[in-house]
């Protein structure tokens, strides 16, 4: 049993020798946060052609104009044109 013991102590790497993990503790390291928040931010939206842009509008505006503001809000959204997004808030919260 000693022997067994022994060969173990000897064939397994030694725990001392292994070097710690720095402690971070209780703090945040605001830099480290700033650098994975940039990585993470979606890229901004794809340039349109002018006609695009107007065909958009003019479907969110149809839409709009037809009572559905949700839909309009939703639409242009989902085309990721935060300009169009804050016109269809600002005409139906009148």
């Amino acid at each position: 049993m000693r022997t067994a013991i022994l060969l173990t102590a000897l064939l397994a790497p030694s725990l001392a020798a292994a070097e710690p993990a720095p402690a971070k503790g209780p703090w945040i390291d605001w830099s480290e946060l700033s650098r994975r928040a940039e990585t993470a931010q979606p890229a901004p939206a794809p340039q349109r052609s002018e006609t695009d842009a107007r065909s958009l509008g003019d479907r969110v505006g149809r839409m709009v104009a037809a009572g559905d503001c949700r839909g309009g809000e939703r639409l242009a959204a989902e085309a990721r044109d935060s300009a169009l997004v804050r016109a269809v808030r600002e005409y139906c919260m009148r």
